[in-house]
C-alpha cells in the first residue's frame, strides 16, 4: 500500500510589507512615515491627517506655553492655522530647513522674548502681532516675521547706545556700593559722634567716592588711608553695651587724629568741607581721651544704591559662578508677583560686577550685581529663557508612533500565524482522516511500541526509584556513623584503649595519652608510652566513621586517674 503525502503551505509575508525604525525616519525617510502614520490611524480608527493633527498638536504645545499668557488670547487664533499648515506636508516632521517649519520657528523666536511693558514699542509689537492673526495666512505671518526682525536690528542699536551710557554709571554705582560696604562694615550699629554721623554721608562717603571715580588701584591714597582708619575709629564709642579699654584709647586716638590731619593734605573735592567735618571728629576724639561726655548716638546703616542690597548673606563660589557665567545676548525670565519679566543682558561689566538688562525693544528693565543676580537664580526668582527647537520635541512624538506601529505589526504579525498553524492544523486533520483508513494495523503496532516503551520507562523509573532509596539509605547510614563517630570523640577520656588501623591494613592498639582542648588535638601512644599518632579532632572522627579506628576500652575519669597517681606514691614513699 503505497503512502499518499499532502503538503499545505501558508505565506502571510505579502501581507506584511511595512518596514520602518525610528532612525530610518528622523533621517527623512517620508514614505516610512507615512506608512507608519497610516497603520496607527486605522488601527485607532483615524484618517491619517486626523492623526497628524493630533501630533501636531502635541509637538507644537510646549512651544505654546513658553509664551506669555498675556498672548493666550491671539495664540488661540493662530494654533489652528499654524497646525494646519505643519501638518500639510509630512516632510515638516522631518526636515529642519522646511518653509513652514522655519516660520514658525521665526515667529516664537519673537513671541518667546516679549513681555507687556508700559512703553510703546512692547504696545506696537502686540497690535502688529494681532493685526498678523486677524487673517492668519502665511503671507501675512511672513510679514510680521520680517517687521519684528527688522526691529529687533533696531533693539539691538538702541541697546548699544544705552550701554555706552550706562557703562559710566554701573562704574560710579559700583564705587558707591564698595563704600556703602566699608562705610557700614566699620560703622554701622556702634556710637558715632551725633554732629559727624550727621555728615557722614554727606562728607566722607562723598570724598571716598570721588577719590575712587578720578583714580584707580594703587593711586587712590585717600581710600586706602580710610581702610584702615575705619576699623579702629568703629571702635572708639564702642556699641553701646561695651566700652574700648583705656589703655587702647590712649594708643590709637593720638595716631587716629594724626592720621585725620594728614587726610587733609590729600586731594579732595571739597576741602573745606572735609576740614570741617574733620576737625569735629578729632574734637569728639579729644573728649572721648578725657572721658568727657558728648553727644552720642548708634549710627544706621547707610542705604544701598536702589536695585542693589547687602544682605549680609555668604555667596558660595558656585553660586556667584551661576552670574559670573552668564553672557551678554544671554535671555533671562524673572519671576515677579504681577508677572513673568523677559530681559536681554545688553551688558556685562566684570570689574564692576554690574548686569544691564534690557527688554525686547532694547529698552533698560534693570541692573543687578553679580551677587544679586547670584541670589536670584538660585533662589529661582530668575532663570536662563530657555531656547526653543521643534527638532527634540518630535523625536519623542515620532518614537510613540513607530512603537505603536510596531506593536500593531506584530499583532498582525500574532494574527497570521495563527491564521496559518490554523490552516495547517486543517490540513493536517484531512491527511490523518485519509490515513487513519489505510494504517489501522499500524497505529495498533505503535500503540503496543507505546505501551511497551511505558512499560520500559515505568521499570525504569521504578529502578531509578529503587537507587535513590538506596542512596539515602547509604545517606542516612553514613549520618548515623558520623553521628556516632561524634558522640564517641564527645565521650573520649585520656587513658581510653582503641584500636587504629592506620595506614590502611595495618592495625594496632593505642591509648590516648593527651587531649588538647584548645587545639583540638588527640594524642595517642603504644603500650609503651610513646607517641604513636596525633589527630585532629575532624580527622579522628572521620577514622571512626570509617571504623578504621575503634574504642576497646574508655579510660577513667581524671579522679580516678588522680587517685591512681596518688596510691603509687603513697606505695613509693613506704617502700
Amino acid at each position: 500500500m503505497g503512502l499518499s503525502i499532502v503538503v499545505i503551505t501558508f505565506s502571510h509575508r505579502s501581507t506584511m510589507t511595512q518596514d520602518f525604525t525610528l532612525a530610518q525616519i528622523l533621517s527623512g525617510d517620508t514614505q516610512a512615515l507615512g506608512q507608519a502614520i497610516a497603520l496607527v490611524a486605522k488601527a485607532s480608527r483615524q484618517t491619517p491627517p486626523q492623526l497628524q493633527q493630533a501630533i501636531t498638536s502635541q509637538w507644537l504645545e510646549p512651544a505654546w506655553q513658553q509664551l506669555d499668557p498675556r498672548l493666550k488670547p491671539l495664540i488661540d487664533k493662530l494654533r489652528p492655522e499654524c497646525e494646519q499648515w505643519l501638518c500639510a506636508d509630512e516632510a515638516t516632521y522631518l526636515d529642519n530647513r522646511h518653509p513652514a517649519r522655519r516660520l514658525f520657528e521665526r515667529i516664537h523666536y519673537h513671541l518667546n522674548r516679549w513681555y507687556p511693558r508700559a512703553s510703546k514699542p512692547s504696545q506696537q509689537f502686540y497690535d502688529r502681532f494681532a493685526q498678523a492673526v486677524d487673517s492668519p495666512d502665511q503671507a501675512s505671518l511672513h510679514a510680521f516675521v520680517d517687521w519684528a526682525d527688522s526691529d529687533a536690528q533696531r533693539a539691538a542699536m538702541l541697546s548699544a547706545r544705552l550701554v555706552e551710557t550706562e557703562a559710566g554709571q554701573m562704574r560710579l554705582i559700583a564705587i558707591e556700593c564698595q563704600v556703602v560696604q566699608a562705610l557700614n562694615e566699620h560703622l554701622a550699629h556702634r556710637l558715632f559722634p551725633q554732629d559727624s554721623a550727621d555728615q557722614l554721608d554727606a562728607v566722607l562717603k562723598s570724598e571716598l567716592q570721588h577719590n575712587l571715580s578720578t583714580t584707580t588701584g594703587d593711586e587712590a591714597p585717600f581710600w586706602k588711608l580710610w581702610q584702615k582708619l575705619l576699623p579702629r575709629l568703629g571702635q572708639v564709642f564702642g556699641d553701646g553695651q561695651n566700652l574700648p579699654d583705656d589703655q587702647w584709647l590712649y594708643s590709637q586716638i593720638p595716631s587716629l587724629i594724626g592720621e585725620l590731619e594728614r587726610s587733609l593734605e590729600l586731594p579732595l573735592s571739597n576741602p573745606a568741607l572735609y576740614r570741617l567735618w574733620t576737625e569735629q571728629l578729632c574734637q569728639a576724639l579729644m573728649l572721648a581721651i578725657q572721658k568727657k561726655s558728648q553727644p552720642l548716638s548708634i549710627l544706621e546703616p547707610l542705604p544701598y544704591p536702589e536695585g542693589y542690597s547687602q544682605t549680609g548673606t555668604r555667596i558660595t563660589p558656585s553660586l556667584l559662578q551661576q552670574s559670573q557665567s552668564l553672557e551678554v545676548g544671554n535671555w533671562l525670565v524673572f519671576e515677579t508677583e504681577a508677572a513673568p519679566i523677559r530681559t536681554l543682558l545688553a551688558h556685562k561689566n566684570t570689574a564692576a560686577g554690574q548686569l544691564l538688562l534690557v527688554d525686547q525693544a532694547g529698552r533698560k528693565i534693570m541692573s543687578k550685581s553679580l551677587k544679586d543676580m547670584a541670589l536670584s537664580l538660585s533662589t529661582g526668582i530668575a532663570r536662563p529663557l530657555p531656547e526653543f527647537s521643534l527638532r527634540p520635541n518630535i523625536e519623542p512624538l515620532l518614537s510613540k508612533l513607530v512603537a505603536q506601529a510596531h506593536k500593531l505589526l506584530q499583532q498582525q504579525q500574532a494574527i497570521y500565524e495563527v491564521q496559518a498553524r490554523q490552516a495547517a492544523e486543517a490540513a493536517e486533520r484531512a491527511m490523518q482522516e485519509q490515513l487513519e483508513l489505510r494504517h489501522a494495523a499500524a497505529r495498533k503496532a505503535l500503540a503496543e511500541a507505546r505501551a511497551l516503551a511505558e512499560e520500559k520507562e515505568r521499570r525504569a523509573v521504578e529502578a531509578a526509584h529503587l537507587r535513590e532509596q538506596q542512596r539515602l539509605a547509604k545517606l542516612a547510614d553514613a549520618e548515623a556513623r558520623r553521628l556516632a563517630a561524634i558522640a564517641t570523640v564527645n565521650q573520649l577520656r585520656v587513658g581510653a584503649w582503641m584500636e587504629l588501623e592506620e595506614p590502611p591494613g595495618q592495625v594496632r592498639r593505642c591509648k590516648l595519652s593527651v587531649i588538647l582542648g584548645n587545639s583540638g588535638k588527640y594524642i595517642f601512644v603504644d603500650q609503651l608510652g610513646r607517641k604513636l599518632a596525633e589527630l585532629q579532632r575532624e580527622p579522628l572522627i572521620e577514622l571512626l566513621q570509617q571504623d578504621r579506628l575503634r574504642l576497646l576500652r574508655q579510660g577513667g575519669d581524671f579522679e580516678d586517674q588522680l587517685a591512681k597517681v596518688i596510691r603509687g606514691l603513697r606505695k613509693d614513699t613506704h617502700s
